[in-house]
């Protein structure tokens, strides 16, 4: 039997509480008062046999019940949300959270002009964005995402797929770089590279493009934001591979330039990706109506 107090607003502030670890801050987000967030807390912790959130001396954390809880409290009201969603098609009466996988190689700095413009006509919606380690569509064959931005290839059945863009590699350096001059295979995998990405991402595309040439490049350094990349690149020898779309903009970051790489490198393309499951609900349709509309211009 399903308790009392798992009321849907009750689980919705369990998982604000979860993520802010603060009952000021969640009582912000849900736009109550913090008692009154207290007192579901209290009424949770009692239904769960668990203090769900204890005191330490840089605040609350959450105790290892209230992790393994976690995951499946998002997933249960992240459905929720869904079996709720209005049948209109008005944006403005859309609720629900939505998790997007980005690539760093796919949009680049677009979503940062994307995003407002989806919170504005949509405002009952939450997006939430993540990087998408590895190019790595695993997570929404899983459910763990609604739509994906990647350059990988897929052959899932499961998965929809639209092209967004399409265009060449390029390479960023810094003006009066070597391999400006002339590029060519060996040069390029002589050289010392950047990449933009997690630790835990290990080889870039790129890198699989060289795996079919028999050739290998060093990685020399590894950076999660295009304005450090950008600095790093204009004071060294360092090399940075991008599709064309997302090395444009990191030239107005620093004093860089942009090389065509060897003409043996396929196209680069970014398709947006989303699973059978989610191809009929009004959100997302319109989402990905929206995403192909700003991202495509």
């Amino acid at each position: 039997m399903i308790p009392a107090d798992f009321t849907p607003n009750s689980l919705r502030t369990l998982r604000v509480l979860l993520e802010e670890c603060n009952l000021t801050r969640a009582a912000n987000r849900l736009r109550v008062t913090p008692s009154a967030v207290s007192r579901i807390l209290g009424r949770l912790r009692i239904a769960f046999d668990d203090p769900l959130l204890v005191r330490t001396s840089s605040g609350l954390t959450l105790t290892d019940g209230a992790r393994a809880i976690q995951p499946h409290l998002t997933m249960v009201l992240d459905e929720l949300e869904r079996l709720l969603q209005p049948a209109a098609t008005n944006p403005l009466k859309f609720l629900g959270t939505v998790k997007v996988g980005i690539s760093r190689y796919a949009v680049g700095l677009e979503m940062e002009r994307v995003l407002p413009i989806l919170m504005k006509e949509a405002p009952g919606v939450s997006f939430r964005l993540c990087h998408l380690s590895a190019e790595n569509l695993e997570e929404l064959e899983a459910g763990g995402l609604d739509l994906a931005v990647s350059v990988a290839k897929s052959s899932s059945t499961a998965l929809y797929r639209t092209s967004l863009k399409s265009g060449v590699w390029v390479c960023v350096m810094r003006s009066g770089h070597p391999l400006a001059v002339s590029m060519t295979v060996e040069g390029y995998t002589a050289a010392q590279h950047l990449t933009m990405s997690h630790a835990e991402d290990g080889r870039d595309p790129i890198d699989q493009i060289l795996d079919g040439f028999g050739a290998r490049r060093e990685i020399a350094v590894s950076t999660l934001g295009p304005s450090s990349a950008a600095i790093i690149l204009a004071h060294s020898d360092l090399v940075l591979t991008l599709p064309c779309w997302v090395a444009q903009p990191l030239l107005a970051r620093a004093p860089l330039i942009i090389a065509d790489l060897p003409g043996l490198f396929p196209p680069a393309e970014s398709s947006l990706y989303w699973h059978a499951r989610v191809n009929q609900a009004p959100l997302v349709i319109w989402l990905r109506r929206r995403l192909l509309e700003v991202l495509r211009d």
